[in-house]
């Protein structure tokens, strides 16, 4: 309720019947004595935003104590805009958690000194390495975030389509009803009706099994990384190499470069580069070289057997969500 000075609108949250909690957020401008009765008090407009919209419109009752007792009309959030709603928390939760990313960087970046091993006499090859000399640790911070960013996805995508599939499915339960996200045509096939064909030739364009992997497919990966999420903390890795490269250098060429896939530790070897000699070279010599470091923090990608960079993945998983939401919007859903 908003009183005159407090700032609107203010939330007023009701567990009603079942999960999850809805809310009744009151427009800007309204206002209740609450020395007063209800029948002294002026007929309030709120929305109701819910997981899916089933629930249905009416008036809710909501006791505030001290025998006052409001009733507020409902009008109910749900289909394409919520599913709006949503996808804007997981992307201002990606951009929270890539500045967080970018500021531990700045301010307790890893660090790394060179180290060889050189040729032998009358050898052409020799190794450089990036030995890891300073490694902070991940704030844990980062997979409760990292959580909020796939549950609100998801979750976009499941709002989209429950009037749709609810209007042609009357009798399916609401706990039923998602978006489907399926590894092999036939899974989608036995939901194929749950929409109209416009809506359901968009729906099936988006499938994982689309892919030679569908395991890597970002709509896969964003339902395991779900579904774990419900039953364990996410496995967010500490920094793992993406890249070491050597500079361009007549005197030698790069033959193989090795890269570390566990997260990196103090004393560990990061990357290793084996080298090879263009010419001989006389007696000893001296070779200075520029390498750059590239690396990561990684996220555990269930059913792929390894992990992935964090905000490169959930950036693929979000980003695409919005033109999906435009296509279904156009088909009718």
């Amino acid at each position: 309720m908003q009183n005159k000075g407090w700032p609107a609108p203010l939330v007023l949250g009701l567990n009603v019947g079942g999960p999850p909690s809805w809310h009744l957020r009151l427009d800007a401008g309204w206002e209740v004595d609450p020395h007063s009765d209800f029948g002294e008090a002026r007929p309030m407009h709120c929305y109701v935003f819910t997981p899916a919209g089933y629930l249905p419109q009416g008036r809710v009752g909501a006791n505030l104590g001290g025998g006052l007792r409001v009733t507020v009309r409902v009008m109910v959030e749900s289909g394409i805009p919520s599913a709006k709603q949503k996808l804007a928390r997981a992307e201002k939760h990606l951009r929270a958690l890539d500045r967080a990313v970018k500021k531990l960087r700045r301010e307790t970046p890893y660090d790394f000194t060179e180290d060889y091993t050189p040729n032998k006499s009358g050898k052409p090859d020799f190794y450089l390495r990036a030995v890891v000399t300073a490694a902070p640790p991940i704030p844990e911070s980062w997979a409760l975030i990292t959580g909020d960013i796939l549950t609100n996805a998801r979750a976009a995508l499941d709002h989209a389509v429950f009037p749709h599939i609810l209007g042609k499915k009357p009798t399916l339960k609401p706990q039923e009803i998602n978006y489907p996200i399926c590894d092999r045509k036939d899974q989608f096939v036995s939901k194929a009706g749950w929409f109209t064909p416009e809506v359901a030739d968009v729906v099936e364009a988006s499938q994982p099994y689309h892919f030679e992997t569908p395991a890597e497919h970002p709509l896969a990966a964003l339902r395991e990384l779900v579904n774990t999420g419900k039953h364990r903390k996410l496995v967010i890795a500490e920094y793992a190499m993406a890249s070491f490269r050597v500079a361009p250098d007549p005197r030698f060429e790069v033959v193989d470069t090795w890269l570390q896939d566990k997260p990196l530790e103090v004393g560990m070897t990061a990357c290793e580069v084996l080298c090879r000699l263009t010419k001989p070279i006389r007696g000893r010599s001296r070779i200075d070289f520029d390498a750059q470091v590239e690396y990561g923090e990684q996220i555990e990608i269930p059913k792929t057997g390894r992990s992935w960079n964090m905000l490169s993945s959930l950036k693929s998983i979000v980003r695409p969500i919005g033109p999906l939401l435009g296509r279904l919007e156009a088909a009718g859903c």
